[in-house]
């Protein structure tokens, strides 16, 4: 049954057994080529030069005429020919009056005032802020401006507002919003830019702070110095800030922001030199019974505390004590600080008014309504200009009671005043109609020289400010929050032969 294996056996009956699952796998062979790479070879030659050389003229000496040491008779006896013509009609020149008044032109003169930026702030157009205070820095490139509300007295306190800055000397000025935008936490009504540094500018806000802001800081740290909260600082809305320099022992400049408020009180601050408060050095008041001569008021009423509006510096040779002040209830003030008193530091007894010293010294005849601007003549110690919300502007003297000129625009109210620094009889009124009239003393009338449209739809003009590196720049501000760049013509920037001949004589002016 079984049988031993052998292998031509097994060769020739092998069987042999298939896979159900499994398959053959099939194998071939292929190739695959990509295409040609093309190539191309070029070769190129460097521009031939050349080489020129330039060479000057010699110079040739200066021919050198030898004059003889005596004239000839002939020469000398026509010089003296001539002599005996001229010195008549020279003599004659030096008293003549034939071209008084008269300015060579020597060069095309413009006519035509132009508004070259109309500015806005867009993202808060929607909300009403208005114009509440212009400033331009010490470079004069960069415009400040100060959006508030002047209208919502109830909620001044609530309202915030925006400090803009626009740099006109930007190849790309967006007019559509600022440069820089800083949030203030009250309204800010007063504003001026340092002297000798700019970015550094001071505001004074409806809530009584005073504050230093440096604009060259990163956002949110704007903010170098600020009043402390004390029964010292001021308790009412600022309305005015302005920067003194006086000099110290060594001649160094020493810089001194001053504020003024409806509470009365006229505050002389500087920057700390360690800290964020404002140090406090010298304390001013102006009462009621202080405007009593220039108002004829009771002596009840006199008592009450005097409401500040504005101030003005006096140009008096360096010294800066002597200002004008003006009040809500039309008071015009003559005011010297004199030596600043020393005033005890905040640290010691708060709640007291030690170091308070009263600065009015002279009234005059006051406005009939409040005085919404004052500006003293940079070119003279003794002329000042006031506006009022009465409509009319008072052209006077430091040394008279009553003013020397009267002028009513006949456009309502009257809220800012500015003097030309270029131009010495020129000043620009701000009206509640949207116009600026320019005033030019000098002329025989006391008409506009000029009338802006500051404000097509007639919304107020609020503020305006000259700018003091470029005299053709005026800045004005309306209720809208819109602010327009004027260029002006030279027939406004041009100083005359005459302007201050006009202006001593304006002050010399004596007032029956």
């Amino acid at each position: 049954m079984f049988s031993d294996w052998d292998d031509a056996l097994a060769e020739s009956n092998a069987v042999e057994w298939h896979s159900s699952w499994q398959r053959t796998r099939e194998s071939c062979d292929g190739s695959t080529q990509t295409s040609v790479i093309l190539r191309n070879n070029a070769s190129t030659e460097p521009c031939e030069t050349a080489a020129i050389a330039v060479q000057t003229d010699d110079i040739q000496p200066n021919t050198v005429y030898d004059l003889p040491e005596v004239l000839p008779p002939d020469a000398a006896a026509s010089v003296l020919r001539a002599a005996l013509l001229l010195e008549p009609v020279l003599q004659e020149n030096v008293t003549t009056h034939a071209f008084d008044g008269y300015d060579v032109a020597w060069e095309d003169e413009t006519t035509a005032v132009v508004c070259e930026h109309t500015l806005r702030h867009a993202p808060v157009m929607d909300t009403g802020l208005q114009c509440t205070a212009l400033s331009w820095n010490c470079t004069g490139s960069v415009i400040f401006v100060a959006l508030g509300r002047f209208d919502d007295v109830e909620t001044w306190y609530s309202h915030k507002a925006i400090l803009c800055s626009w740099n006109i000397d930007r190849y790309f000025l967006n007019t559509s919003k600022a440069d820089s935008a800083v949030e203030m936490p009250s309204c800010v009504g007063a504003l001026e830019c340092h002297p000798n540094r700019p970015s550094l500018i001071a505001v004074g806000c409806y809530d009584g702070t005073v504050a230093v802001l440096d604009t060259a800081k990163g956002s949110g740290k704007e903010t170098l110095a600020h009043s402390e909260s004390s029964t010292r600082a001021h308790s009412e809305p600022v309305t005015q800030v302005h920067w003194i320099v006086e000099h110290d022992v060594q001649r160094r400049p020493v810089y001194k922001l001053v504020s003024l408020a409806g509470d009365g009180k006229v505050l002389v601050w500087t920057l700390p030199k360690k800290g964020d408060n404002l140090e406090l050095v010298s304390r001013y008041i102006i009462s009621g019974s202080d405007i009593r001569k220039s108002h004829k008021l009771s002596k009840s009423s006199a008592q009450t505390e005097a409401g500040l509006t504005c101030m003005s510096f006096a140009s008096d040779g360096g010294v800066v004590s002597r200002f004008v002040a003006g009040t809500e209830t039309g008071g015009v003030l003559n005011c010297d600080m004199g030596p600043s008193p020393s005033v005890p530091s905040l640290k010691g007894a708060r709640g007291t008014d030690l170091g308070e010293v009263a600065v009015a010294r002279m009234g005059y005849a006051p406005h009939q309504g409040g005085v919404t601007g004052l500006a003293c003549s940079p070119f003279h110690r003794n002329v000042f200009v006031s506006a009022s919300t009465d409509g009319a502007v008072h052209v006077s003297s430091l040394l008279e009671r009553s003013p020397i000129h009267v002028i009513e625009p006949g456009a309502g109210f009257l809220f800012d005043i500015a003097w030309s620094p270029v131009r010495s009889v020129m000043f620009a009124v701000a009206t509640a109609s949207g116009k600026i009239h320019v005033y030019d003393l000098g002329q025989k009338s006391l008409a506009p020289a000029a009338t802006l449209d500051a404000s097509p739809d007639g919304s107020a003009v609020y503020s305006l400010a000259f700018n003091p590196k470029r005299p053709r720049s005026l800045a004005s501000g309306d209720a809208s929050g819109t602010v327009k760049i004027w260029s002006l013509s030279d027939t406004l920037v041009k100083p005359r032969s005459d302007d201050s001949a006009v202006l001593h004589a304006i002050a010399a002016a004596v007032v029956d």
